[in-house]
């Protein structure tokens, strides 16, 4: 592979991880005010935050399994129209069940940290990208 597509490629990954960071970072703070001011209450806020961490948990262990068989390239495509899939459903639904559902199905990231099922798929993406010698160097830097 050409030194120069690899960089490329690289400098895409950390683009769209920031981007993503400030879409998560937004939506810690626009969806528990979105589900209050659509009448849900703090145990209900609650509920919906819990099923989103376990619905991450679960998901980004079932990809660390599943990624190696599939392109990582089309994994991240998946990933990202999941994430657009469930703005679109919160959006548009108001029953708590579904809410629930979709928080953990859906790529929603209710902690301060940055965690998703597409964080194993960018590292492993990334050590394709950089010599041996870089690895931990580049690794480090997206923690």
């Amino acid at each position: 592979m050409d030194d120069k597509w690899k960089f490329s490629n690289i400098l895409l990954l950390y683009a769209g991880r920031a981007l993503r960071g400030f879409g998560d970072g937004f939506a810690v703070v626009v969806l528990p005010a979105y589900l209050s001011a659509i009448g849900f209450d703090a145990a209900q806020v609650g509920l919906v935050a819990a099923a989103a961490l376990f619905g991450t948990a679960v998901f980004t262990l079932a990809i660390g399994f599943v990624a190696p068989r599939f392109d990582l390239r089309n994994m991240l495509i998946v990933g990202a129209a999941l994430m657009i899939c469930t703005g679109l459903a919160f959006a548009q639904v108001e029953a708590i069940g579904f809410i629930i559902v979709v928080a953990f199905f859906g790529s929603v990231n209710p902690s301060t940290g940055d965690i998703g099922v597409l964080i194993p798929i960018e590292h492993a993406m990334l050590t394709y990208g950089v010599t041996d010698e870089d690895r931990t160097h580049t690794l480090r830097a997206t923690v």
